[in-house]
């Protein structure tokens, strides 16, 4: 009469289980990738629904890619491969799920690029975790913001802390530089070059042109009323290769 054996499992397996202790219950309404604030704002609507989710997050911070990060940890971050920073390619539903498939849908989200030609320095002001720098930079909103109401409607509100915006700089020849924002301070700067003030008026008067004629209603079109629109495929580039392709100075770039 031969025993029922088992086999035993590999170590590999057994040190995930160590580190990775198996989660119950095993099945979830909601399974969420991602601790960003748009992820974390699906999963507490759908948990406040009295709906059961599981959230999760493949990196080894919590925010996602909008986290802050210190100098020396964002210097890892950039170092990663590419892949790393990117969602994975969505799964296939299984073969249960395939037939039904009202018990399993995979919803993806479209994620920009968080940077373009970026490079790095192994040095790093001290100390450097006095730094923190956001991934994806400044959040801004407006004051009547949709997003605004939404915060103070679910409650977040409590947890977040809304400060104004008291000014922009630059790290430039190692020092910091206010960045002008008006026509009276561009032409005040003393770090710019008249050359340079020409070019960064002309290219903010491109972007103003651009926004005025999204906001004409007066029916033209926006040559009639005398506005530039940016074009399409200008848009959809990285913000760094569509001021390199104005061909604006690298100060102005920064």
């Amino acid at each position: 009469m031969a025993a029922d054996t088992e086999t035993p499992p590999s170590s590999s397996s057994s040190s995930l289980q160590s580190q990775y202790p198996t989660i119950d219950p095993t099945t979830f309404d909601l399974i969420v990738c991602g601790t960003g604030l748009p992820e974390s704002l699906l999963a507490a609507a759908a948990a406040s629904a009295a709906k059961s989710v599981l959230h999760l997050d493949p990196n080894p911070f919590y925010g996602s890619h909008f986290t802050s990060l210190s100098l020396a940890s964002l210097s890892s971050f950039l170092e990663l491969p590419p892949s790393s920073h990117d969602s994975s390619p969505l799964p296939h539903p299984p073969a249960a799920a395939a037939e039904d498939s009202s018990t399993y849908e995979a919803v993806d989200v479209r994620r920009l690029r968080l940077y373009s030609d970026v490079e790095t320095s192994g040095n790093f002001p001290e100390p450097s975790k006095g730094f923190l720098v956001d991934l994806p930079g400044p959040r801004i909103l407006y004051c009547a913001d949709a997003m605004v109401d939404l915060l103070l409607r679910s409650g977040a509100s409590h947890h977040v802390e809304f400060k104004s915006v008291d000014a922009t700089l630059i790290f430039w020849e190692g020092k910091l530089c206010a960045v002008p924002d008006s026509r009276q301070a561009i032409f005040r700067d003393r770090t710019l070059g008249l050359a340079e003030k020409n070019q960064m008026m002309k290219f903010l008067k491109l972007v103003q042109g651009h926004i005025d004629s999204d906001q004409c209603g007066n029916g033209g079109t926006a040559e009639e009323d005398g506005f530039v629109r940016i074009p399409a495929e200008d848009l959809e580039m990285p913000f760094a290769d569509f001021l390199r392709s104005k061909r604006l100075p690298p100060k102005i770039r920064a």
